[in-house]
């Protein structure tokens, strides 16, 4: 049924308004991951400031252990990675010495321009 609806409404809408449609659909699926990724990246950071003020400026030694320990997900998925299925890292920018929380993007590689880094 949803194959038949499916045909009926690019039918109408035609080719050109087809291939648009597609475009949108393939763009929300590359985005969304994103922006729940940044979303969850914002969301740790007050809580792992407060942990460095308490602990003589130094993050958690095992990050995805606490990260698990102090955020839980509705859906229980593991907190220690991102969108992407990628653990989240932590490193040091060499500019600003400050510590970074970072998710390596949708190529799944650290130090490419898809990072989304946050500035702790």
């Amino acid at each position: 049924m949803g194959k038949l609806i499916s045909l009926i409404i690019f039918g109408v809408l035609g080719y050109q308004n087809q291939v648009m449609v597609v475009k949108n659909i393939q763009y929300l699926i590359h985005v969304t991951p994103i922006m729940q990724t940044y979303m969850e990246i914002t969301s740790y950071k007050s809580k792992l400031i407060a942990y460095t003020v308490d602990n003589n400026g130094r993050l958690p030694e095992n990050l995805g252990e606490w990260l698990n320990q102090n955020f839980k997900s509705v859906q229980k998925r593991d907190m220690s990675v991102d969108y992407f299925a990628t653990p989240y890292q932590v490193a040091l920018d060499k500019d600003t010495s400050k510590e970074t929380l970072i998710s390596c993007g949708p190529d799944k590689e650290c130090g490419t321009g898809d990072d989304i880094v946050l500035e702790m």
